[in-house]
């Protein structure tokens, strides 16, 4: 998967191509957050309503190893 920064995802997000996997880090937690917040939205925009997932799994990196 190629290395993207935040704002190449934007403009991914905005042209509505939304990779299956996003690997997100950074010192910056609110940025971090905020682009979480935007991948989210894309994606569940692009489902229809009766195909939504029942959930949805956020792994961060203090809580737990690249194993998981």
């Amino acid at each position: 998967m190629p290395k993207f920064t935040s704002k190449n995802i934007q403009k991914e997000l905005s042209e509505n191509r939304v990779w299956p996997v996003y690997w997100v880090y950074g010192p910056e937690q609110l940025k971090v957050r905020e682009l979480v917040h935007r991948i989210k939205s894309a994606h569940l925009k692009n489902i229809p309503s009766e195909q939504l997932p029942l959930s949805c799994e956020i792994f961060d990196a203090e809580e737990c190893d690249a194993h998981t």
